[in-house]
């Protein structure tokens, strides 16, 4: 099969004598990166090709399998996230965490696939659910970094990613140049059906219009924040809010945009959401499950003890449990996880410890779960309303309001928590994050900054 994937080779040459922003570029060392690549951006609403071997094929009425590419377009969890959101970012101290498309040559640097928890391919030499940390030196923001993980891959046969070439496109919705885009395929393209053919079931509110209403942020203004507006972009999903990540980050035009890059390890959260914004059934945005395909009536779904286990999978858990999802197949099917009915499933036989890594679970003796001990009478948290903090994630594990019977109880329940780990020095009360109303624990010594709606609740010294 064929990926048509966009990528923009060319931006206006402006003067940059005059361009804010040149103050930035002290202090970079160029022993920090593995080299320079050229970057570009897209956003064409079609599937990412690591994603190619997880749309499952079902046989139509003469009995072939047919692949199911309507299945076959891009999560909203592609676009530019917030790690802040998601327990802060790594060592590296990114700035956001997006995906891209790379060229082979990118590809063959950056390794193998990681596999079933981020994507593979046939098609490209590899780097599937594989990072870089890149930097722009010529943006307003020069020294911000980003970490960017290959979902997709820009072929030799596209303008600026021929043999030779170590290039990124960078997906980021609003950015798709449809003046070169031969793959976009999101709706109302005024050419008709895509060039497959295949209208997709969900592209998440964006239009042929809204994805390309910052390409040309060039041709007005010298720099991405003075050349873009991101309100075409639907607010839904996050959509809008990616749009606005990359615009902060200030690019510069230049003919040839060049970023220094490293290639790094993916953090384990990045790595999780990624995991679980598409499966078997079509993307998701890691708060609702896409409607699901057909099932092949020559390959009836097994019982849950018929599965074969594979890696773990899902961001935000399956339908059946919170944790313990892995990439399942039917243990009779030979084609594995390349088979029709390979999907993100809980298996009942595993658990998820507090580092979240999946371990057995031995068979259990019938009891009563015990409630969490309460909290010591003198043991007092002080609340700090529109409060948040920045990163200082303990690494321990958020708790959703919608798990428990009242407000009340989640609030026991986040400070009991807290108090069971001597590194927590209090807690974010978050209801504006995408997946739901959650507390976020974090390190003794935080300090919160001014933030709508989020509640910063602190440990007193009685509860140590």
């Amino acid at each position: 099969m064929t990926f048509v994937l966009t990528c923009i080779v060319t931006l206006a040459l402006i003067s940059l004598g005059s361009v804010k922003g040149q103050g930035n570029l002290r202090g970079l060392q160029s022993s920090q990166w593995d080299g320079t690549l050229s970057a570009t951006h897209y956003w064409d609403c079609n599937g990412q090709d690591c994603d190619s071997k997880t749309v499952p094929a079902i046989p139509d009425d003469s009995g072939t399998y047919v692949w199911q590419k309507q299945l076959f377009s891009a999560s909203p969890l592609y676009a530019p996230v917030d790690p802040n959101n998601y327990g802060g970012p790594s060592e590296h101290g990114e700035q956001f965490w997006a995906t891209g498309a790379v060229s082979d040559d990118l590809a063959h640097l950056l390794g193998p696939d990681v596999g079933t928890s981020c994507g593979t391919s046939d098609l490209s030499p590899g780097g599937c659910g594989k990072c870089l940390l890149v930097q722009n030196a010529n943006a307003i923001n020069s020294n911000w970094k980003v970490m960017v993980m290959k979902k997709n891959r820009c072929p030799p046969y596209s303008p600026g990613c021929e043999e030779g070439k170590v290039h990124l496109d960078i997906a980021v919705p609003g950015y798709d140049d449809v003046r070169f885009s031969t793959g976009n395929v999101c709706p109302g393209n005024p050419n008709g059906d895509p060039s497959d053919g295949v209208t997709r079931d969900n592209t998440w509110g964006m239009t042929y219009d809204s994805s390309s209403s910052c390409a040309l942020w060039h041709a007005s203004a010298t720099n991405t924040q003075d050349g873009c507006d991101c309100s075409s972009v639907t607010n839904d999903h996050g959509l809008r809010a990616g749009c606005q990540l990359f615009t902060e980050w200030g690019w510069i035009a230049s003919e040839s945009m060049q970023l220094n890059y490293k290639i790094v390890d993916c953090p384990a959260a990045f790595t999780s959401l990624i995991a679980g914004a598409f499966s078997a059934e079509g993307p998701s945005d890691g708060t609702t499950s896409p409607t699901p395909s057909p099932t092949p009536t020559t390959s009836p779904t097994p019982s849950s003890g018929d599965f074969t286990y594979g890696d773990a999978c899902g961001a935000d858990g399956c339908s059946d449990c919170d944790d313990g999802c892995q990439w399942s197949w039917p243990s009779s099917e030979p084609e594995g996880y390349d088979g029709p009915n390979a999907a993100c499933r809980c298996n009942p036989g595993l658990t998820v410890d507090p580092e979240t890594t999946l371990v057995p679970t031995p068979t259990p003796t019938p009891a009563p779960t015990p409630a969490p001990p309460p909290a010591p009478e003198t043991c007092e948290y002080a609340s700090q309303k529109n409060t948040a903090v920045k990163n200082r994630g303990t690494g321990g594990k958020k708790l959703k309001r919608k798990k428990y019977g009242s407000t009340a109880e989640y609030l026991a329940a986040c400070k009991a928590a807290c108090n069971a780990d001597k590194s927590c020095g209090g807690f974010v009360d978050d209801p504006t994050d995408r997946r739901g109303r959650m507390c976020k624990p974090k390190k003794t010594g935080s300090v919160g900054y001014s933030k709508k709606k989020k509640t910063f609740y602190t440990k007193g010294s009685a509860c140590q």
